[in-house]
């Protein structure tokens, strides 16, 4: 395996992107390496110095929150940084 996933998850991801596709992408890059998949989802909803893509983000914050509980509750008081307070409550 190489790091082709996260290049994938990196530069593939829109807002068009359907959930099937993204579930697809981050398992497979969270299998090559979880924390800069993480770093990854973080630059994706990034609204000041990366993408920007709100809905997408969500979707992956709750798909991390499921697969990856324990390394994602470690990185979790982050979300606002990168995004909005309220992305909160779209993971719960």
């Amino acid at each position: 395996m190489s790091n082709i996933h996260l290049c994938e998850l990196y530069y593939n991801t829109s807002p068009y992107t359907n959930y099937v596709k993204l579930c697809d992408m981050l398992k497979k890059s969270c299998k090559y390496d979880i924390v800069k998949t993480i770093n990854i989802v973080f630059y994706i909803r990034d609204c000041r110095n990366g993408k920007g893509y709100r809905s997408i983000a969500r979707q992956c914050y709750q798909w991390l929150l499921f697969n990856y509980p324990d390394e994602f509750k470690e990185v979790l008081h982050y979300i606002p940084n990168v995004g909005r307070w309220d992305d909160l409550y779209s993971i719960f």
